[in-house]
Parts: structure tokens; C-alpha cells; sequence
């Protein structure tokens, strides 16, 4: 991915315009072109800092500005901007993709199936994976184009399930201590439907 400006706090003014056209300049320099359609979908994203918009609510914020230009344009231009380097999306679990001008930076996403929140942990936190994946595999993992998805602390509450990766087998919290019997054991290990999301 191409390195482009992004806003990870909101822009002082003024700012937001020259991250626009810092990447304006960068689409004329891959051969695309500046029409005002494309800057105001490129407005949208800086506008959205480092919050991840489906294309719908890109495509309102859009005509909530620029009344004349449509949805179907705002989608076009998306995908031109992926296309280009400059925008991507992201999968978040079931739903529509969510979009984002592409990061400086490896970014990966945590999003909970309970309660729908998005965390953004530190990519240090990944890298050895990465590492080991290529190593043994060749496989480079596109960090972003998929949230890992799963529960979050706050809605797992203290019965939160912790699979070690040393052994496969499910420690539940408190739980765990109780639950020691080979039936239950073997029960998480194989995946009840009351363990899937």
C-alpha cells in the first residue's frame, strides 16, 4: 500500500485541505485525474479521520455538500481511489465494508460480534505472526483487509474464553478451575455451536 496522509486527530483548519490535496497531487501522478467528484469523496475521508465509513455514509456526507453528485458516482470513485492506492476497505465481520484512506502504517482491527465495537491494537502486537506465516508458509498476510473479529473484554465479562495456541485448549476465566472434567474439556476443543459466532 502507498503511503498517504491520514488524520488521526481532527485536522486543525486548513489542514484537512492540504491533506486533500497532497493526495489530489498523488492521483495526478498515477495518471488519474482531479475532478471535483473525486475531491469530495477524498473531503469525506479526511473529514472522517481515523473512523472507518461504509460508502453509504460516505456517499450521504457527500451529497449532504454536493447535492448533485450520486451515489453510484461516489461508489465509482471508490473503487478508482482503491484502485489507485489511496483508499481501501475493510471487512468487519457481517455488514457492509468500511472505508478509509490507506494508512501510513500496517493497521489491524478487532471488532466485537456482541457489541460491534472496533479496537485498533498496536501492529507490534502482530508482527511476530506475520514473521512466522512468511517464514513457513511465503504467504504475506495483508494486515486490514479483514478485522480478526471476536468478543471484547467488556461483553465477555469475567467468563471470557483465552485459547492458548500451545495447546488448542480452551481456558475460560474462572470457569476453567470447574470444568476440568475430559467430556468438558474435549467439548470446547471441538468447537459446540455455543463456542462459534
Amino acid at each position: 500500500m502507498t503511503t498517504v496522509p491520514q488524520h488521526r486527530a481532527p485536522p486543525s483548519p486548513g489542514s484537512a485541505g492540504t491533506a486533500v490535496d497532497q493526495v489530489m497531487e498523488l492521483i495526478r501522478g498515477r495518471g488519474g485525474r482531479s475532478t471535483p467528484t473525486r475531491r469530495a469523496v477524498l473531503e469525506a475521508l479526511v473529514d472522517a479521520h481515523a473512523d472507518l465509513r461504509t460508502a453509504d455514509d460516505l456517499a450521504a456526507e457527500v451529497q449532504s455538500h454536493y447535492p448533485s453528485i450520486n451515489g453510484s458516482t461516489v461508489y465509482r470513485t471508490l473503487d478508482l481511489l482503491a484502485e489507485l492506492g489511496v483508499a481501501r476497505h475493510v471487512h468487519l465481520g457481517h455488514g457492509p465494508s468500511r472505508w478509509q484512506l490507506c494508512p501510513d502504517r500496517p493497521c489491524w482491527y478487532l471488532a466485537c460480534t456482541v457489541c460491534g465495537k472496533v479496537a485498533e491494537p498496536d501492529p507490534a502486537m502482530f508482527s511476530a505472526l506475520v514473521t512466522d506465516v512468511a517464514e513457513r508458509t511465503g504467504f504475506v498476510i495483508d494486515a486490514g483487509h479483514f478485522a480478526i473479529t471476536g468478543t471484547c473484554a467488556q461483553c465477555a465479562g469475567p467468563t471470557r474464553k483465552v485459547t492458548r495456541p500451545s495447546d488448542g485448549i480452551a481456558d475460560r476465566g474462572p470457569e476453567a478451575a470447574r470444568s476440568s472434567s475430559p467430556t468438558s474439556r474435549a467439548t470446547s476443543r471441538t468447537g459446540t455451536k455455543s463456542d462459534c459466532h
